[in-house]
């Protein structure tokens, strides 16, 4: 078995001639651009894995395989050789179940993307292998199990009636010499009380196929593989000791014996795949290929992210921007401010190698993906409410139309607060690819913010969190394993995914800014008009009817100053004192 990595440089002689067209020369060395796994005997006796260029971290100027001391790319393409600095290792172990996850994700794709764009540009490349071509790899072994049940799905019903038809008839040779009889006092003749039949025990035939059932069992329970078992007439192996065999290399003692025991061809062909499944068997056909692989994985990346955090019902104008522009993840979560209401939270996916950092276009466009949220729910949602959508369609500058104070539109109220003009503060992040140091996890999300990179911001004016043009951005790491199996068994983490973004959101704004809640006093000119100047883009409500009012100052000499002032020009129009606070996650 080989593996290397996507877009990663290597010297021309490492890299073998069954990538074909999907080299890439630089220089004097050359790279692929495909994830996936590619199996030719004609060119080398063993599968070949292309893995994820996320699971390279940079170690002191090196890439290197999870970190791991030794373990830069051309040092582990032989997994099987001694010289490898992961033989024997439990991370090597790993990888055999990672290859099954990397054929899942792949599968989906290929299967919801067919004919979109996306596969287009992703290029996607895949063949199968037949189902009695022998296995060189856990994952050719386990597909071709599931392969020939599709094939062979009444083999398990036809053998049992098969064995057991007359079974239920007396053994009376074996009744007779075995067990002893109650004689009739009157008659003298005996009664056997307990019979024997004539078959009591499984012959070989079906406890190869309850090993077959089992491991099936198995990759369902393990992979999520979907695999119908059916109703089953014996008991079978439980997964766990399945899968102690499986990493202990254990070899079941239905297969211990060989193929000859078994007289129907299927049941031949079946310990054929079952041996190779528990011993990676070679293969001794010369005619075997296959190949499943991806080109530009990140539209893959970004497609499992989407799954995992986008609604499935964001409105077509704002997922779809006037601009021509797409946003990658959108979804509807509590308000960072108050918490009563809903906000859009907007994401964008990077699928980058380590220490890889965001610049440039990428910044700008996700600040305009926020712009573009907040000009659709105010100019549209509000404004279609207020005025109606035909003569919306009439009118040149939407900015002279005033804010309803009466209205009660749960959609405006998101995004501004009509009475201080003060806009919600619009969640913004990225969320990029990240692996565990040193060892593969599924169970964790890890998904956690970058906090090696210093967090951007676009602004027009300083100390102004409620102003329009105020944007905060926020970036994050997650597990790229755990990523791929929620995406390969389809399961639903957006809740969890949710509440750490949104908690970790409002603990950066607790960090960057100081709170406070004020009271005005009715008077003859209304508080915020008398004060509007002073606090404009640093004042929100977070209700239409609310009779408090947040301000908010930046945590820095500048947000200081300006807290002084205000509090100091404010203090005779406000009951009581301004009041700290900080945001609650709750």
């Amino acid at each position: 078995m080989r593996i290397y990595f996507e877009d990663y440089l290597y010297p021309k002689h490492l890299l073998q001639s069954y990538f074909g067209k999907m080299l890439e020369t630089c220089d004097d060395k050359v790279k692929t651009r495909y994830v996936g796994y590619i199996y030719n005997r004609d060119i080398y006796d063993g599968p070949v894995f292309v893995l994820p260029k996320a699971l390279l971290l940079c170690k002191n100027g090196k890439y290197r395989f999870l970190g791991i001391e030794g373990a830069e790319p051309e040092n582990i393409i032989e997994l099987e050789s001694a010289e490898n600095p992961l033989y024997g290792s439990d991370v090597l172990k790993e990888l055999a179940g990672f290859s099954i996850w990397v054929h899942q994700v792949i599968k989906r794709f290929y299967d919801e993307n067919k004919r979109t764009k996306i596969v287009e540009e992703a290029d996607l490349k895949r063949s199968r292998a037949s189902a009695d071509s022998g296995s060189k790899d856990f994952l050719s072994a386990a597909m071709q199990l599931v392969d020939f049940l599709k094939e062979h799905e009444t083999i398990f019903t036809t053998i049992t009636k098969e064995n057991h038809s007359g079974n239920n008839n007396t053994s009376w040779q074996r009744t007779i010499s075995r067990t002893q009889p109650y004689v009739d006092h009157k008659t003298g003749e005996p009664i056997y009380v307990q019979t024997i039949n004539k078959k009591k025990e499984l012959d070989t035939n079906e406890k190869l196929i309850i090993l077959f059932y089992s491991v099936l069992n198995y990759l369902k329970r393990e992979y999520h593989l979907k695999i119908n078992l059916g109703e089953l007439a014996y008991p079978i192996l439980p997964a766990s000791k399945v899968d102690t065999m499986v990493k202990s290399g254990i070899c079941p003692k239905e297969i211990k014996g060989t193929k000859n025991l078994y007289f129907r061809e299927d049941l031949r062909q079946l310990w054929k795949l079952l041996d190779a499944f528990f011993k990676y068997n070679r293969s001794t056909n010369e005619d075997k290929k296959d190949l499943l692989v991806v080109g530009n994985f990140h539209i893959v990346f970004e497609t499992m992210i989407d799954e995992l955090l986008s609604d499935d019902d964001v409105p077509a104008k704002l997922k779809y921007q006037n601009d021509d522009k797409i946003v990658d993840h959108i979804y509807l979560d509590r308000s960072l401010i108050g918490g009563d209401s809903n906000i859009y939270f907007i994401g964008d996916s990077k699928y980058y190698k380590d220490a890889h950092d965001i610049t440039g276009a990428p910044l700008y466009k996700q600040f305009t993906y926020a712009r573009n949220a907040i000009q659709y729910n105010v100019q549209q949602l509000y404004l279609e409410n207020i005025v109606g959508a035909e003569k919306l369609k009439e009118l040149r500058y939407r900015d002279s139309i005033p804010f309803d104070i009466s209205s009660k539109s749960d959609e405006m109220q998101k995004f501004k607060d009509s009475l201080t003009e003060g806009y919600n503060v619009t969640p913004n992040f990225f969320i990029r690819n990240g692996v565990p140091d040193g060892q593969i996890i599924y169970s964790d999300p890890q998904l956690r913010p970058n906090t090696k990179v210093k967090e951007d911001i676009q602004r027009q004016f300083e100390d102004r969190l409620f102003d329009r043009d105020t944007l905060l951005l926020r970036e994050y790491y997650i597990n790229l394993f755990f990523v791929m199996r929620a995406y390969a068994t389809h399961e639903d983490w957006s809740n969890e995914l949710h509440t750490i973004i949104r908690a970790d959101l409002i603990e950066n704004l607790n960090r960057r800014y100081n709170f406070f809640k004020i009271r005005p006093k009715m008077l003859n000119v209304p508080f915020v008009w008398a004060h509007f100047h002073e606090i404009i883009g640093k004042a929100y409500r977070t209700g239409f009817y609310d009779e408090e009012i947040i301000l908010a100052f930046e945590n820095s000499a500048r947000g200081r100053a300006n807290k002084e002032a205000i509090e100091l020009s404010i203090k005779n129009d406000i009951e009581g004192q301004m009041e700290k606070f900080t945001l609650s996650i709750e």
